[in-house]
């Protein structure tokens, strides 16, 4: 628990002094926003609400790789710009590569570069949240040969250890997808370059991906063959026991009704149970739709061969899906929409149950409409309680930039933020190579590549699920004494109104007193906030389990919370604030509202404090604070 110190620190800065996500939608977190350009940032999630961030930064002349991790309140763990993983030489012309976190909190960072040549060859870092190099400085080399290798993949398993797959492409021959085991040391664990997964003669495979299964097995997931233009382009899967011997006696063909498009990656995630769930879009007969299938652990198709669509719209497009698992074997789809002409763009989202079944009517539900303005980047993750969020670009008609919105649907399809989504980044600048985040529920970061400054910066924002950004309290004020709220139907006792969003005025502070909260539910280190209390004395922190929006008079003020009230603790005030929990409480709020942290119960919070000169506001003499809800 956060010292009092610390405590009355908050107090005076309204938000966190730790801090440094942005509530301005306009700002935004800078990563690295060094002179030149840093470029194809990836993001992964801590599991404790932090950010692993990774990009390649050409400040040097070469594309060196950088890694940044920030906490949950956005706070740096290295120096701002981030730790130096690899300035070995690298094309001028990048590929893609691949960013986690593991089971530990370390990332691992796997890239092909051109130290041993300009064919490329495969390496990777694993590296801590104190900067230690796990693998040594130079990390591991995955390959080491004249072929071309590209794009590199990465998972952990079940046991710990960690599979790499990648595509090699020999100048004579055929491509083939290898694999590589390596175990938390750094030591690799198959024959040297890879174990090669066998496919049909003649054929050259690519965009490979992997996801862990079940006791140390994996999926491997890759197209056909990318030959050519007209080469079959279909998505292939297998799974492979912890030696890299195959699972499923052979390959399922996941989809090969037609091609996909050229240079298309399809998604793959684990479904959590030893199978997978699959997305992609398609062009057929010159209509895009968008497709998911499920394979169980044994490999079978749980839903019709070929995947099930998304949406069935007249004359209109789907594509570039991005899929969220929700819970109970469904998932929840976000898509472009657009015309032929490619002049008319939307942005949908579907649910999909455990048999495939659409769940949000045949078209799904519109989260940004069907016009002019132009979406794309639609990124999907879901919202902890069923329902989803959902990020896009927007590219404003007639205005040079782009900015990124965000909208909350729920379980049953309700649009919940305002109409056309809130803005994440309001900032008009270039962008690209949007990514997102998330582990604790509904809280979502995103990271981008973002020209405002120079030749391109990264930038990251987070969301909560209420829709704020920054450092958010986890909660919001209602019922205040300020006289402004139309729900707050009863006056201060004497005309004692106070300031916007606190409680009525008191002899001690002519603006009233406020309670808000610091902290994040899902790590339930929620603490209240009391400030503009008398000098020093004692506050009483109560709580409700339901509220009375319109006010009740209480001393010289009103009290919001109702219900079953709940005298939390009285707390020692200084220098006007007062604290709850602090660093003499023994359990988090949670545990004294009686409430599990996640499970939906609603709490609302009150101060009361002595307001001793009588006079001010005869016959009583203690006032209040606005209300505080908070969602657990």
């Amino acid at each position: 628990m956060r010292s009092s110190v610390l405590a009355l620190a908050l107090v005076s800065t309204a938000l966190p002094v730790h801090a440094q996500w942005s509530a301005d939608p306009n700002v935004n977190l800078a990563i690295s926003d060094r002179t030149s350009e840093q470029v194809n940032a990836k993001l992964a999630a801590d599991g404790l609400g932090g950010t692993w961030i990774s990009w390649f930064d050409h400040a040097s002349g070469n594309y060196d790789v950088y890694v940044q991790h920030v906490d949950a309140y956005g706070v740096e763990t290295f120096p701002h710009n981030g730790l130096l993983v690899s300035a070995a030489t690298q094309n001028s012309s990048l590929t893609d590569w691949d960013l986690l976190c593991d089971s530990t909190g370390a990332c691992v960072v796997t890239f092909a570069d051109a130290r041993a040549g300009s064919d490329l060859d495969v390496y990777a870092y694993r590296i801590d949240q104190a900067g230690t190099f796990l693998w040594g400085p130079n990390g591991v080399t995955l390959s080491n040969n004249a072929d071309f290798e590209p794009a590199p993949r990465v998972c952990e398993l079940s046991d710990g250890n960690f599979l790499f797959v990648w595509m090699r492409s020999p100048s004579v021959g055929d491509n083939t997808i290898r694999m590589q085991k390596v175990d938390p040391a750094g030591n690799p664990l198959f024959a040297a370059e890879g174990l090669p997964i066998t496919t049909a003669a003649g054929e050259d495979p690519g965009f490979a991906d992997v996801v862990p299964a079940d006791a140390g097995s994996y999926i491997v997931q890759w197209v056909r063959n990318i030959a050519s233009f007209s080469s079959p382009r279909h998505i292939h899967a297998r799974k492979f026991d912890g030696n890299g011997a195959p699972l499923w006696p052979a390959l399922v063909p996941v989809f090969d009704a037609v091609a996909v498009p050229i240079a298309y990656w399809p998604i793959v995630q684990p479904d959590g149970a030893g199978g997978a769930f699959f997305c992609w879009h398609k062009s057929q007969l010159n209509v895009y739709d968008c497709h998911v299938q499920h394979l169980d652990a044994n490999g079978v198709e749980l839903f019709p061969h070929n995947g099930v669509p998304v949406a069935n719209v007249a004359n209109q497009w789907e594509l570039e899906p991005s899929l969220a698992q929700v819970g109970n074997g469904e998932v929840v789809v976000a898509f472009n929409r657009r015309n032929s002409g490619q002049s008319q763009w939307g942005v949908g989202v579907q649910k999909l149950d455990a048999s495939g079944a659409p769940l949000w009517g045949a078209a799904g539900v519109d989260l940004a409409p069907f016009d002019g303005i132009n979406e794309s980047f639609e990124r999907c993750v879901h919202d902890g309680q069923g329902g989803a969020i959902v990020l896009w670009f927007e590219q404003p008609n007639a205005i040079p930039g782009t900015r990124i919105r965000a909208q909350r649907v729920d379980a049953s399809g309700a649009v919940l933020w305002t109409s056309g989504g809130i803005e994440a980044c309001s900032n008009l600048s270039s962008k690209d190579d949007l990514e997102v985040v998330t582990d604790l529920p509904g809280y979502v970061r995103a990271g981008w590549w973002d020209l405002r400054l120079d030749a391109g910066n990264v930038y990251a924002q987070n969301l909560f699920v209420n829709g704020a950004l920054g450092s958010a309290a986890p909660g919001d004020a209602y019922c205040a004494g300020d006289g402004l709220d139309p729900n707050v139907t009863t006056p201060c006792p004497c005309a004692n109104t106070g300031a916007p969003g606190r409680g009525c005025a008191s002899s001690f502070n002519a603006l009233g007193a406020a309670i808000t909260a610091s902290g994040f539910t899902a790590l339930d280190d929620v603490q209240l906030v009391a400030d503009g209390l008398n000098a020093t004395g004692n506050a009483i922190f109560f709580m409700g389990d339901a509220e009375d929006p319109a006010g009740l008079v209480f001393g010289d003020g009103l009290r919001c919370a109702t219900g079953t009230l709940v005298r939390l603790r009285t707390q020692p005030i200084a220098g006007g604030a007062s604290t709850y929990p602090d660093s003499t409480t023994t359990v988090t709020l949670s545990q004294r509202s009686g409430v599990a942290v996640g499970s939906g119960a609603i709490r609302h919070y009150l101060v009361y404090y002595r307001n001793a000169a009588a006079a001010f506001c005869p016959p009583a003499t203690f006032n209040a604070t606005n209300g505080f809800r908070v969602t657990w």
